[in-house]
């Protein structure tokens, strides 16, 4: 066992490849980053920093392609292979986010409001939005096949 992030409040982790992991955090400075740590060797690479912003949530759409909501209230598109960072929704304060592959839909709260997106490449169209009276603190989206 070996210690790769330090004072780093992890959001998420994702499999990108068989050795490698997507990590999105928040770093030790307070600034998300998203970085891919190698599992032999332990390395760890910053791919995308983000500048000002924290993290709030992220989910991975394939091997390639990662979401990310951050403090400003947008949701980002990630492209590792093309390195296309780009926001897909504004004024969007995304606490978590799940995405199904099975239906190609992202899956979002916001405070009190649950979003469905419909994913397509650089573009999400809203498919629904229901408005509970508590406020959404986590989710778990579950499919009975």
């Amino acid at each position: 066992v070996k210690k790769v992030i330090i004072n780093s409040d992890l959001k998420a982790a994702f499999v990108k490849s068989a050795g490698e992991l997507y990590l999105v955090s928040n770093n030790q400075s307070g600034k998300a980053v998203v970085e891919v740590l190698t599992i032999s060797g332990g390395g760890l690479n910053e791919i995308l920093d983000l500048g000002t912003f924290t993290v709030n949530s992220a989910c991975l759409i394939n091997s390639n392609t990662i979401l990310v909501a951050t403090s400003d209230n947008k949701v980002y598109y990630y492209q590792y292979s093309t390195n296309t960072f780009m926001a897909v929704l504004t004024g969007m304060p995304a606490q978590k986010m799940s995405y199904s592959p099975t239906f190609n839909k992202l899956y979002l709260s916001s405070h009190k409001d649950f979003h469905t997106y419909n994913v397509s490449a650089f573009a999400l169209s809203q498919q629904t939005n229901y408005t509970h009276t508590d406020t959404i603190r986590d989710f778990q989206v579950i499919f009975n096949k």
